[in-house]
């Protein structure tokens, strides 16, 4: 069995929830995650509940693919890019790039620069504001036939996403066949076929969306 991997704190993590205040004296007692947060606190805007959101979904797929599986991540409407830093922070991935219309919304960089860039390990985190329907292929693209990176070295993801924003994540980074990971939200069936199915099964209609969505990304996959 795969060895589960560590999440990033340099001592005994308590699971107690993240406080929202930043009263902590002893910074150097405090774990990796709780820096993130207090630094991210002093400098944006985030709720706990956001931040731990991220932090949950990024050691998810660490534990799926490994800490050094991928060189470039690209975040799908990641806002201030949260997410994309994570990856960059915890992972081997030299290069994030967020992809989100959102302009004005503020940069993570701030924050947490420090602790992804260094003189000796220099990352970058980028930003694209415009759609995934033109940001995300274009970035591909560009990452492959001009930054010459392996598609299997890629990453997309997409962590609160509605129904229709995971579906079209996972179609545009499987047609390029780079990884993928969604953490969808607000699952619907648009067609209204499923209803019943759901019903019938007795399971709840976010999970049998959810399975419907993984199960279109098999094709790719066999490819």
């Amino acid at each position: 069995s795969k060895k589960k991997i560590p999440d990033g704190s340099n001592s005994v993590q308590s699971k107690k929830k993240i406080p929202d205040d930043t009263t902590h004296k002893n910074t150097k007692k405090m774990t990796l995650k709780h820096r993130l947060f207090q630094s991210l606190r002093q400098h944006q805007n985030c709720s706990a509940k956001e931040f731990e959101e991220s932090w949950a979904f990024c050691n998810a797929v660490r534990n799926l693919f490994g800490n050094d599986s991928f060189d470039a991540v690209l975040d799908v409407a990641g806002g201030h890019g949260a997410l994309g830093a994570l990856f960059l922070i915890l992972t081997s991935a030299h290069q994030s790039i967020v992809i989100d219309p959102a302009e004005g919304v503020g940069s993570i960089q701030p924050a947490w620069e420090s602790y992804y860039s260094s003189t000796q390990h220099k990352k970058v985190l980028q930003f694209r504001h415009e759609d995934l329907r033109t940001g995300l292929p274009d970035a591909l693209r560009k990452l492959i036939e001009h930054s010459k990176l392996k598609p299997h070295r890629i990453l997309v993801v997409a962590c609160h996403a509605c129904q229709h924003l995971s579906e079209e994540t996972l179609r545009g980074a499987l047609s390029y066949g780079v990884a993928a990971a969604a953490m969808p939200c607000c699952q619907v069936d648009p067609t209204h076929s499923w209803k019943r199915l759901s019903k019938t099964l007795q399971l709840d209609m976010g999970l049998v969306m959810d399975l419907l969505l993984a199960g279109r990304g098999m094709p790719f996959l066999q490819t």
